[in-house]
């Protein structure tokens, strides 16, 4: 065995699945957008993380049921967690195609920026108002309705900051 299972709430295990599959989603597109193989290897990344997850979930739901009747609303929550690591499987697959070099239709990336939610990448300059500061403590969100979905400081990542 691979892996170590880590007892855990499963209803804390479908929110991060959630969070993930929706982060890889926004990565991805980012990576398309911006012909990122960086941010292709955080989408990447993310499948492994939700990997792990529905392993985690798996094992929880087995060990949590006892009778025969607490059966069916499980394989409903398993049927969630497979669906959102499906999303994360397909965001992940749009990374490769960019670690490959696959060209994506210029069409589709000038019509990216025009979606509903757009998407951009932002280097901190130093000594910028934002340099060194806290997102909690700007509340950059609620101030200009920015969205951050990952920061990265040299080798650290920070996925979903605002959580």
């Amino acid at each position: 065995m691979d892996r170590d299972y880590q007892p855990i709430n499963l209803k804390d295990v479908l929110i991060e699945m959630k969070d993930i599959s929706e982060l890889a989603v926004d990565l991805a597109y980012s990576a398309v957008l911006f012909e990122s193989s960086a941010i292709a290897d955080e989408v990447i990344e993310l499948e492994e993380q939700m990997n792990d997850l529905v392993y985690q979930a798996r094992i929880t739901s087995m060990m949590s049921v006892r009778r025969i009747e607490e059966t069916e609303p499980m394989s409903g929550l398993l049927q969630l967690a497979e669906a959102s690591q499906r999303i994360s499987n397909h965001a992940a697959d749009i990374g490769k195609n960019i670690m490959r070099h696959v060209s994506f239709p210029a069409n589709l990336r000038r019509a990216l920026p025009d979606a509903e939610e757009a998407t951009h990448r932002t280097v901190v300059a130093p000594g910028s108002p934002l340099d060194g500061a806290r997102l909690g403590d700007i509340k950059l969100q609620s101030a200009t309705g920015i969205r951050i979905i990952l920061i990265r400081r040299m080798q650290q990542r920070i996925y979903d900051p605002d959580k």
